[in-house]
């Protein structure tokens, strides 16, 4: 009966969700147009006006940027391909191939951001696939062990959104959602995410 088990989870490990494509990367030196005639024009013009403004993000201009970043990436003996990012009603879900010992698993990350009564941000990991076996809670556990111990005893400037964004992932601690972009801040009040679109509201804030 045990090994029935193990044989039954190593095939759920194994196989692909029902339609996922790897997508390949795009080999090119030149800068996502997206993110440099899109996205920043949209930051600067929103913290300029001194006014709330909005920031939309679109499913497939997020994966050109993702795209035109180096891969594969390789960490702790495993691979990384190209992921692709699916935004779908209250959920961001981060579907990708990773390789090890030239064995392929497909692994689903889904998350859902949100701003709570303080004005904090909390990135609420909801659920980690590999294949289509659930792995969250070990996953929670190994990674939430494996961050704590790569930034322990580092300080923590405001500036490291990618750090306390990571925290909140694991450790489900809020931070305050302040971005800092070439001198120009702003918080995060609000986020909605619809099927292939993110629209993050945001405030300028003065240093």
């Amino acid at each position: 009966m045990l090994i029935a088990a193990v044989v039954v989870f190593a095939l759920l490990l194994l196989r692909k969700p029902r339609g996922y494509v790897q997508p390949k990367p795009i080999v090119d030196k030149t800068v996502s147009q997206y993110l440099t005639n899109v996205l920043m024009p949209q930051f600067y013009n929103g913290v300029q006006s001194q006014e709330p403004f909005a920031v939309e993000i679109v499913q497939q201009g997020v994966n050109e940027i993702i795209s035109k970043s180096k891969w594969p990436q390789k960490t702790g003996g495993a691979t990384f391909m190209v992921p692709k990012v699916y935004f779908v009603p209250g959920y961001i879900v981060v579907m990708g191939t990773v390789v090890v010992k030239d064995v392929e698993f497909v692994a689903t990350v889904i998350a859902a951001p949100v701003i709570d009564e303080q004005g904090l941000m909390n990135i609420k990991l909801e659920k980690i696939k590999v294949g289509r076996a659930d792995i969250t809670l070990l996953a929670k556990i190994v990674g939430r062990q494996i961050y704590n111990k790569s930034v322990e005893g580092l300080p923590i400037r405001d500036s490291d959104i990618g750090i306390k964004a990571a925290s909140s992932l694991l450790n489900n601690e809020p931070f305050d959602p302040v971005f800092k972009i070439d001198g120009r801040k702003a918080r995060i009040k609000n986020i909605t995410i619809e099927k292939k679109k993110l629209t993050i509201e945001m405030t300028p804030v003065e240093d």
